[in-house]
């Protein structure tokens, strides 16, 4: 439970950074609407995403793994979809810019807590 609320947390902290340094890009309503939509973004990325690369498996090896980053910017696009407004990104290749960058610094953010937490 912890990992999750982690992972959610920095979610919406790289949404609202994305926003600051992309304002163009990326439009983050408030503080609360980045949460919601990190904790959804978590979710979803534990539910549905395993299952869309396991549907998208010959895609993703024809594509030599690219396909899957588009289905993280799809799974961040469904989860943008559930903020009502509050949250939005351009484009849908500004949404697969920012599901690498999440991706990259969720990555980052979980090898500096497993190694220096042990």
């Amino acid at each position: 439970m912890t990992r999750f609320i982690g992972k959610s947390l920095i979610n919406a902290v790289v949404l609202i950074a994305l926003a600051g340094l992309f304002p163009k890009m990326v439009y983050v309503d408030n503080l609360l609407s980045a949460i919601v939509v990190g904790i959804i973004l978590t979710f979803l990325s534990t539910t549905l995403t395993p299952i869309l690369q396991f549907f998208a498996l010959p895609l993703t090896f024809l594509s030599l793994g690219l396909f899957a980053l588009v289905i993280n910017g799809l799974t961040l696009a469904i989860a943008i979809a559930f903020s009502g407004g509050a949250i939005a990104i351009s484009s849908f290749w500004a949404t697969i810019i920012c599901a690498i960058i999440i991706t990259l610094v969720q990555r980052m953010a979980t090898n500096f807590f497993q190694n220096n937490l042990k």
